[in-house]
């Protein structure tokens, strides 16, 4: 996994660069966005993963996919070039962090066992920014198996208030004894 991450680093570096000077970061996060998404699309897979199918065809194959992009297909090129179309995720995924880095925001997950309401999502995200110092930048998910409560993970920190977390806890406490 961290061999993906450093290959990718400095694809998003110099794209992020590239975005910045041209004020253009968010074309590009959408870009990269339906980069990753071609690739990952069935139809498009496997030729781009094929190891018999010449660049020049796969090269063709992308540009098709996304048509009249010009920065993109040349970015397209040049992963097929240096055989890292594989990184097209990665690549977008750390261009996004470098973006929520560059606004000052921090993405985080929220884990619940129902959905919440928008009220709720804004209530907590005034307060983690508070308590943080960033912009938040939201992903509310469903997680059935959380029982009650919820589960808040941001970069490099976790809150776990929820029902499961207080069971395990309990019953190493149980066990210990």
């Amino acid at each position: 996994m961290a061999n993906r991450i450093s290959l990718a680093r400095p694809y998003a570096r110099a794209i992020f660069a590239e975005a910045l000077e041209g004020d253009t970061l968010g074309s590009w996060r959408q870009r990269l966005d339906a980069l990753a998404e071609a690739l990952d699309d069935a139809s498009l897979r496997p030729v781009v993963r094929s190891k018999v199918i010449a660049r020049e065809a796969k090269l063709k194959a992308m540009s098709i996919a996304l048509g009249a992009d010009a920065g993109l297909t040349d970015l397209a090129g040049l992963l097929v070039k240096n055989d890292r179309l594989e990184l097209a995720g990665e690549i977008a995924a750390q261009f996004a962090e470098l973006v929520r880095e560059h606004e000052a925001k921090q993405k985080v997950t929220i884990s619940t066992p129902h959905p919440l309401s928008e009220e709720d999502l804004q209530t907590l995200s005034e307060r983690l920014s508070s308590r943080i110092g960033k912009r938040i930048e939201i992903d509310a998910q469903v997680d059935s198996s959380l029982l009650a409560g919820v589960r808040i993970s941001g970069q490099g920190w976790l809150i776990e208030g929820n029902m499961r977390a207080q069971l395990a806890h309990l019953a190493r406490q149980l066990l210990a004894a």
